[in-house]
């Protein structure tokens, strides 16, 4: 019966329109609200780290609250995977959620901290406490342990492909990866390209290995701009998590879909990658090496990222 319940309620969240509002079925989300803590467990480096914490247990989202500088903090900013488990001192029911979380911002500089506030557990102060965001993406639900046991299993909508949930369901990898590099950035990977093909075109057809060189030098401009792309995200969710910069800026590591340090370890990798390529490119000449390195417009571009990441706190939001 219980399975039957769960895809009903995920199909119901799929016609719902343009943005499904609810994670979590409400029976779950009711149980929830009657535990004053759940238990938080992150998985990260192969490592399983898990602390005891308040919840905010709201239908379209899961807030968590830890203590800043904790196993599961440093957890979660190397993988988002995590699962909480919730069980009633009575042993009437007892869940258990897999999904991704996000260490986040100081509960007071949270733009949703008035929701959330009610929630803090009496024994912790709301102002030495950091929110996890939590996307549940399975659910198992068990109630009536030891007796009549009913139990349900199943995917929610944030754990089914993006394209049947519009807005909160994953995303494949590759455009994970896609989009956290390149989103924002297309025009200047299209005028980079023309550069140089146009570049080799005035060289005309005499010179060696023309086609070869127009493939390193596409790919030391794919690879620079996609590395320095990433390093701003990931900067920008640092300060984002300092209360500085916009969740926006951060793009995919707000959501939980990669995280942190392996954005960061991307970044470096790609930079350095494109910058052995570009070096490359001077087997034809300084010239075309310069082209190479203009033609990306890192130039113009990194110094704005550089002063928009060291403001002291984010942009207002226009009407």
């Amino acid at each position: 019966m219980w399975t039957v319940i769960l895809s009903t309620w995920t199909s119901t969240q799929r016609r719902i329109g343009d943005v499904p509002q609810d994670l979590l079925p409400p029976e779950v989300a009711r149980v929830l609200a009657t535990r004053g803590t759940v238990q938080l467990v992150a998985v990260g480096a192969g490592v399983h780290s898990s602390v005891r914490c308040g919840i905010a247990p709201f239908e379209d989202l899961l807030f968590l609250f830890i203590r800043p500088g904790t196993n599961v903090e440093s957890a979660l900013l190397e993988s988002n995977s995590a699962q909480v488990n919730a069980k009633d001192p009575d042993g009437t029911w007892f869940v258990r959620m897999a999904g991704r979380g996000v260490a986040g911002l100081p509960l007071m500089k949270h733009e949703r901290r008035l929701e959330m506030l009610p929630w803090v557990p009496e024994q912790e102060d709301a102002r030495g406490l950091i929110v996890i965001s939590f996307w549940p993406e399975e659910i198992e639900y068990v109630r009536g342990i030891g007796g009549d046991e009913e139990r349900f299993n199943g995917k929610t909508p944030a754990g089914l492909p993006r394209s049947q949930t519009n807005v909160v369901g994953a995303l494949p990898m590759t455009e994970r990866w896609r989009q956290l590099s390149f989103r924002g950035i297309n025009a200047l990977v299209v005028i980079s390209w023309a550069c140089i093909f146009l570049y080799l075109g005035v060289l005309g057809p005499e010179t060696p290995l023309r086609l070869l060189a127009l493939g390193i030098g596409t790919l030391a401009t794919v690879s620079l701009l996609g590395g320095a792309r990433l390093w701003y995200r990931a900067k920008a969710f640092v300060r984002w998590r300092q209360g500085r910069c916009r969740a926006e800026d951060a793009g995919l590591l707000i959501e939980g879909l990669l995280p942190l340090r392996r954005a960061e370890r991307a970044s470096s990798q790609m930079l350095a990658f494109g910058l052995a390529l570009t070096l490359a490119t001077a087997s034809w000449g300084t010239t075309f090496l310069a082209v190479t390195l203009a033609s990306t417009g890192l130039w113009m571009v990194w110094p704005l990222w550089a002063i928009h990441l060291a403001q002291s706190e984010p942009e207002p939001i226009e009407d």
